[in-house]
């Protein structure tokens, strides 16, 4: 990482953060980010050279679905806004979740990262994060919701989200 500092060639503790959502009039939850993975050895062959040439790595002793299970039924959740911007570290693995629970994405996501590894070797998310989910990309332009200059959109149609 750069630049260097002094005494911190090693980041400890660092947050890996996942936000739980609840919307009341329909009890409906959801995801927003789902952090990093509990196993980095299955990342995409891409990123695990990156990391490597990089001299980095990471330890997580529980993913998302593990500390759900914990105060909650991961069952319960509708949907994971799959990344507020696409990188490893906020990607998580969506596989570890039921198929039916939404995996929602910004505009271009698709263009840009599908297909996944191995279908494109170069791939930075691995198809298996997604497979048999319901990849559901939202669009501004259908919206026409604007918050500042901002593009928006209302994820329940309330104002709520």
């Amino acid at each position: 990482m750069e630049p260097e500092y002094k005494g911190f060639d090693v980041f400890t503790g660092v947050p890996s953060i996942s936000f739980l959502n609840e919307h009341p009039p329909t009890g409906r939850k959801f995801l927003f980010d789902l952090g990093i993975r509990k196993d980095p050895e299955n990342l995409p062959p891409r990123l695990m050279r990156i990391m490597e040439k990089g001299g980095w790595g990471f330890t997580a002793e529980k993913n998302v679905v593990g500390i759900l299970g914990e105060g909650g039924d991961p069952k319960d959740i509708n949907g994971i806004i799959w990344s507020s911007h696409y990188y490893w570290d906020h990607a998580g693995d969506p596989s570890t979740f039921l198929p039916s629970t939404d995996l929602i994405v910004g505009p271009g996501f698709k263009d840009a990262l599908l297909p996944g590894y191995p279908t494109n070797p170069k791939a930075q998310l691995l198809e298996s994060a997604y497979e048999g989910q319901h990849l559901r990309e939202i669009s501004f332009a259908a919206s026409g919701l604007m918050l500042g200059r901002c593009n928006a959109v209302d994820f329940f149609g309330d104002g709520s989200f």
